[in-house]
């Protein structure tokens, strides 16, 4: 019985992952980055679950017919961290030479989406 909600439960993941995607996408594009301001500071913590959420909505970024990069998908673990009441927040950082940006996840000490490569942080969300 277990397995069968474990299988609902990354089935419904799956589903919300593409949604919050093609969301992301739009937003961005029509908004810019002001959609990324929305406040998340709750008091819940669960790593192994935002874990579970980037890992699905990055390999279902793999398969959308969209260009989805880090900042999308970022904001699509954001808002599902959301819907979850998790604490979550996108950082976004550079580095050079050569000039690279990107955007992660972070939650407390835990990150997700950043290679433990040093960018320098120019802003949080």
């Amino acid at each position: 019985m277990t397995w069968l909600i474990n299988k609902i439960h990354s089935l419904y993941l799956i589903i919300l992952s593409i949604f919050m995607l093609v969301i992301s996408w739009l937003f961005l594009r029509i908004f810019g980055m002001k959609i990324l301001k929305v406040n998340t500071n709750f008091a819940r913590k669960n790593p192994r679950l935002l874990g579970d959420i980037y890992n699905t909505v990055f390999n279902v970024s793999q398969y959308l017919p969209l260009s989805c990069k880090c900042v999308e998908i970022s904001a699509a673990v954001k808002y599902i961290a959301f819907i979850y009441r998790l604490n979550a927040k996108v950082v976004i950082g550079v580095k050079s030479p050569p000039f690279v940006a990107h955007a992660w996840i972070e939650s407390g000490k835990y990150s997700y989406g950043n290679e433990n490569v040093p960018y320098k942080v120019i802003g949080e969300f």
